[in-house]
């Protein structure tokens, strides 16, 4: 799939997820270097962003076809995003810990970049 985040956002937006995993060892032989990774992220993270943001009721309510076969429409589909965040952000914190650092607080943004801390 490359990026579950990307495929699950531009799956809502468009009726159908896909997970195609046979390009993955590419992806990942492409990630030499840390700009390598931040660029991927960055870009996986702007299409997310841009498929969400066509996002409405229709498609939160709506059957989104998958790779699980399983009965899912749009707002589940968001409900397993935010679990893969989860998940995967408790994974680098434990290994940020085993690394002997401490991981940001969680739930907070005062160490977000300004531009993405709340107004106000």
């Amino acid at each position: 799939s490359r990026s579950i985040v990307r495929d699950i956002a531009e799956g809502v937006a468009s009726g159908a997820i896909g997970a195609d995993e046979s390009s993955e060892s590419e992806v990942a032989a492409g990630l030499a270097s840390k700009d390598d990774v931040l660029g991927f992220a960055r870009d996986c993270w702007s299409r997310a962003d841009a498929a969400i943001s066509k996002v409405g009721d229709a498609q939160l309510e709506g059957s989104v076809g998958n790779p699980w076969g399983m009965p899912l429409n749009g707002t589940f589909a968001m409900v397993i995003m935010n679990d893969e965040f989860t998940h995967h952000r408790g994974q680098l914190y434990a290994y940020v810990r085993a690394c002997g650092a401490e991981p940001p607080f969680m739930w907070g943004f005062a160490d977000n970049d300004p531009e993405f801390r709340p107004a106000g």
